[in-house]
């Protein structure tokens, strides 16, 4: 081969070695713009709609779940067995939190109804006491606020009223019969 065959063979090489870096620059150049659009095309929103949300922790547990079933939305808390801790909901009109143990049992409720109700629960789930503020009274309960402590079959030991007609502490019988009220009953007075 002449010298003249080889510059002219270095050239081409040298021509096609700056092509090859023209269409790899060209390339990254359009990979690089199709990004930028592609960004500007995905705007944040501003509303996200869902029927459910579900939260997974790094090991794909479920830790949170927000829904509404047909009673009315709720947002449940799960520990890392997947039992449900805690529960903020709101039942028709009636708002809510209940606290549970690691076993899933109720042990906490308060809840606002006609008033505000706090409820604790052994672990068999049996009521053993609670406090309430009734705001508007009926026969059973009249206006006022009531303290309850209950055995462990549930049935009422001490009672403590702040109705508008004075104070009363009950305590019952094994029973659930009143043995001791304070001050005694008088006319018109719960019995």
């Amino acid at each position: 081969m002449n010298e003249h065959a080889l510059d002219f063979a270095r050239r081409i090489e040298r021509l096609e070695r700056q092509n090859r870096r023209l269409k790899l620059g060209m390339l990254g150049l359009a990979a690089v713009f199709g990004a930028v659009l592609f960004v500007g095309a995905v705007t944040p929103q501003e509303i996200v709609e869902a029927e459910k949300f579900v939260l997974r922790d790094a090991e794909g547990r479920q830790r949170a779940v927000l829904q509404v079933p047909e009673w009315g939305p709720c947002l449940s808390l799960y520990d890392a067995a997947g039992t449900t801790q805690v529960a903020l909901y709101i039942n028709g009109s009636r708002p809510g939190v209940r606290l549970s143990d690691t076993n899933g049992k109720e042990r906490a409720i308060l809840e606002v109804d006609e008033g505000p109700l706090f409820a604790l629960f052994d672990e068999r789930g049996q009521q053993r006491a609670g406090i309430g503020v009734q705001e508007t009274g009926d026969k059973t309960w009249p206006e006022g606020a009531a303290f309850f402590l209950f055995d462990a079959d549930g049935r009422p030991r001490v009672t403590l009223d702040a109705f508008p007609r004075g104070p009363e502490l009950v305590l019952h019988d094994a029973t659930g019969k009143p043995i001791y009220r304070a001050p005694k009953a008088t006319e018109g007075a719960r019995q």
